[in-house]
């Protein structure tokens, strides 16, 4: 638990007991100018050569395998995550870097070096292994991991450094002693010139540095909703932004997904787990979706889940504790209210926003929606559309003419009309997406989240959908907690267009 006090402190507390762990002076504004300059300076005069970063990557990779068990065990204290889980996601980022000439080969064939050091370049790994490369500016990067763990930023953070870029650090709030200490060792293998830290609120953090002329990029790890407002402020000062949005998931639990006790337990588990884990402690916005026949299963294994973990509350270090801080009754409750209310219309259940005028324009922001659709067979169908102003439909239709689509009323009418929704399908398994997906005449994105792929639809962040991916709609509806009937829910979307064609 981390807590900022009165003397300009970060309190960092041990959620199982309360301990204190440390307390961390916040950097004030100078410090976050100075931080952001000195890197820069760094950027113009100091370049280490991509061999000898590649070699600094490899002997601090194998320095975070020989300690992980210390690190592991600050994240345990920190976060109250159970160690074991520590571990598995600590053994990902130190492969990563010890390993990191097969990495590079894997992605960009043996010419990697002439590649690293011509351009920058960021590697996204996909959860099925496949590779989007990003070509980016150099530069200096504020680093906002936000809740993330110091684990996802231990990941990312080889990526700046083997793309020659420097990188300023603000520790995530969910576990910043481990980010410092990992950031003070890369620091000691010779990369002190490469990446720094530093400590205090993110928007106070973020305002000083759009404001600096050092900066040439934001990094951010969080929730969409945050992302997207910090985009917006990178665009008006010229700043590149990239995001990796997490949290918000969205559980699908299909018809046969609790056919047997072993299916059923794992989607509970997954339930609990990841809640309370990869969200951050205070998510709440874990929903699933059961069919009525399942639903007292499901609850009943629910609730006898929750007293099993209520009774291996204890110290996340030791490995008998099942999980730390608990899943809240409050998370619980909004799970099976989520079910019933699913059960209560049928199967369908429709997840939208509502217009938002912004004060400042006068004009209206339109929150996504999605629908979700039990189809039957094993599968529900998500349709998703962000309604935005019609000059974005326009520019989407200069993009599909480029693709052949001729005649553009048409594809107005589609995109706006109730058969002209993009479709996402969540089913069983690759073989039976695609058939729907030619039968619905609709497109998929998948990503493992698990190792029980019928659970887990998650959508693509931007690389494979249209309109930014089915997670970021997901998220964003959520969010709103608005559920309207399908033919009152159409009506609102073709009133909310006619006001932005008056804007």
């Amino acid at each position: 638990m981390v807590v900022a006090d009165k003397t300009k402190k970060i309190i960092v507390e041990n959620p199982w007991n309360g301990e204190l762990l440390d307390e961390v002076p916040i950097s004030d504004e100078r410090e976050v100018e100075r931080s952001i300059k000195r890197m820069k300076r760094s950027f113009e005069k100091h370049n280490i050569p991509i061999k000898e970063r590649i070699e600094i990557a490899k002997k601090f990779g194998n320095y975070l395998e020989k300690n992980a068990q210390e690190y592991a065990r600050l994240v345990a204290m920190e976060t109250g995550m159970p160690i074991s889980h520590v571990e598995a996601r600590l053994k990902i980022a130190y492969d990563k870097w010890k390993g990191v000439e097969d990495y590079l080969r894997n992605v960009f064939g043996d010419e990697y070096e002439k590649i690293l050091s011509e351009e920058w370049v960021h590697v996204e790994t996909s959860k099925n292994g496949r590779h989007y490369v990003r070509k980016l500016p150099k530069g200096v990067y504020l680093f906002l991991p936000a809740n993330t763990d110091p684990m996802g930023t231990i990941h990312h953070l080889l990526d700046f450094i083997l793309a020659n870029n420097r990188v300023v650090v603000k520790p995530g709030t969910r576990a910043p002693l481990s980010t410092i200490m990992a950031v003070e060792d890369m620091r000691k293998f010779g990369l002190e010139d490469y990446i720094t830290y530093v400590i205090g609120s993110g928007e106070e953090i973020l305002d000083t540095a759009l404001n600096s002329n050092y900066l040439d990029g934001v990094f951010f790890i969080g929730r969409s909703e945050h992302g997207r407002k910090i985009q917006a402020r990178c665009a008006e000062k010229g700043i590149h932004y990239m995001g990796d949005y997490e949290g918000n998931n969205f559980m699908f639990i299909l018809n046969d997904i609790c056919s047997d006790d072993k299916k059923l337990e794992l989607a509970v588990s997954d339930f609990t787990s990841l809640s309370t884990f990869f969200n951050g402690l205070a998510c709440t916005a874990i929903k699933a979706c059961s069919p009525e026949e399942n639903y007292e299963r499901f609850k009943e294994y629910l609730m006898h889940q929750a007293d099993i973990i209520n009774n291996h509350i204890g110290d996340p270090t030791e490995r008998s504790t099942l999980l730390g801080p608990l899943i809240s009754p409050k998370l619980v409750d909004e799970c099976l209210y989520s079910v019933e209310d699913a059960l209560r219309r049928n199967g369908k259940m429709i997840i939208g926003g509502k217009p938002i005028r912004n004060p400042n324009t006068g004009k209206y922001n339109i929150m996504p929606y999605t629908i979700l659709e039990d189809i039957g067979e094993g599968a529900y169908i998500l349709y998703t559309e962000t309604p935005g102003p019609v000059v974005w439909i326009e520019r989407d239709f200069k993009k599909m003419k480029r693709r052949g689509v001729k005649n553009e009323e048409r594809w107005k009418d589609e995109r706006l009309g109730r058969n002209g929704l993009r479709y996402i399908i969540a089913t069983e398994d690759e073989e039976r997406m695609r058939e729907f997906a030619k039968k619905y005449r609709t497109a998929f994105i998948t990503r493992r989240a698990t190792d029980v792929d019928p659970i887990w639809m998650w959508g693509g962040s931007g690389k494979t959908s249209t309109f930014g991916g089915a997670e970021f709609l997901i998220k964003e509806c959520m969010d709103t907690q608005t559920l309207y009937d399908t033919d009152d829910f159409l009506e609102l979307l073709y009133g909310w267009h006619e006001v932005m064609r008056k804007k």
